[in-house]
């Protein structure tokens, strides 16, 4: 994590059920998320790819002011001391930061991603480092073989027989967009992650990880909702963040906040979503998503070299 008077700057890694990797970093306040366009768009999640633009942006010195287009998502325009950045995507408005600012980011970034391919993020390996190391109990190495010990098959077959997959194709379309993800923090810190569409089902994915932040606990609510009768009601909290009323087959979403205006959903398809989310749990906690060591098995399992 960095800071400046400011922001708030914290870098993470992103981990799919599939094991795929994108380094992240988080703005608070939000109003300059709009700066992460910057590499999810222009592509800059290596060490190598953040100095050549620092470099790049300081051989342009003499040339200001002058912009660089972050493949229409945003333009960056770089003006003597400070640095102006417009989003094109999104309800973002333009702000203005100092150069200082933007370019110690850039550099905690860079840090950051170097500790991550170096392999110093605890209980992850890097992408690059995938065919050279394996994850094995630590006792008795031949009686566990995670995807992540046979760096081939993550292919279709592997895909083929995810049960997160399978899941997911299996459940209605009432959510456009799922995204089931485990985040993992510069000190080793995970979290799992539920996104969804924010415009249609705004902070309900932050609402299931928070309320159900382990299988255990998203096990227990979903046998409270199973049958649910028309009667019944049911109020499931999130202190300063969410709050959900089950009532006449409806769920009600607030924010306590005020953030959005309260919606409905059927409990049919919040308790569908629900098993999918106790899928991925259950995946993610048995030490399945290729390179990584869930926080609950470190004690077992360890991170070593492949041997032939």
């Amino acid at each position: 994590m960095t800071q400046t008077q400011n922001w708030k700057v914290t870098f993470f890694l992103k981990i799919d059920y599939k094991g795929n990797i994108i380094p992240r970093v988080s703005f608070d306040p939000i109003k300059y998320q709009p700066i992460e366009y910057l590499f999810g768009f222009s592509g800059f999640y290596t060490k190598k790819d953040v100095l050549i633009f620092i470099d790049y942006i300081a051989s342009k010195a003499n040339q200001e002011p002058f912009s660089y287009d972050a493949e229409d998502a945003a333009e960056f325009i770089f003006n003597g001391e400070w640095v102006e950045v417009k989003p094109l995507l999104m309800d973002f408005k333009a702000f203005v930061v100092s150069k200082f600012d933007f370019f110690s980011f850039l550099n905690a970034w860079a840090v950051f991603l170097d500790d991550y391919e170096g392999g110093k993020i605890p209980l992850v390996i890097p992408e690059k480092m995938k065919q050279a190391l394996v994850i094995q109990l630590k006792t008795n190495p031949n009686l566990f073989r995670s995807p992540s010990n046979d760096y081939e098959a993550i292919n279709w077959e592997y895909e083929a027989t995810n049960p997160v997959l399978r899941r997911i194709q299996a459940s209605s379309n009432y959510f456009s967009h799922k995204d089931f993800s485990v985040f993992v923090f510069e000190d080793g810190k995970q979290v799992p992650n539920l996104n969804l569409s924010d415009w249609e089902f705004p902070g309900l994915g932050a609402f299931f990880t928070a309320m159900f932040p382990d299988k255990i606990k998203a096990q227990g609510h979903f046998e409270q909702l199973q049958p649910f009768s028309p009667d019944s009601s049911l109020v499931l909290d999130v202190p300063e963040k969410l709050l959900a009323r089950f009532s006449h087959g409806e769920v009600c979403v607030t924010d306590h906040s005020g953030n959005f205006e309260p919606y409905t959903l059927p409990i049919q398809y919040f308790t569908e979503l629900l098993e999918d989310w106790i899928t991925f749990l259950d995946f993610y906690e048995q030490g399945q998503i290729p390179g990584l060591i869930p926080t609950n098995m470190m004690d077992q399992l360890c991170v070593v070299k492949r041997t032939p």
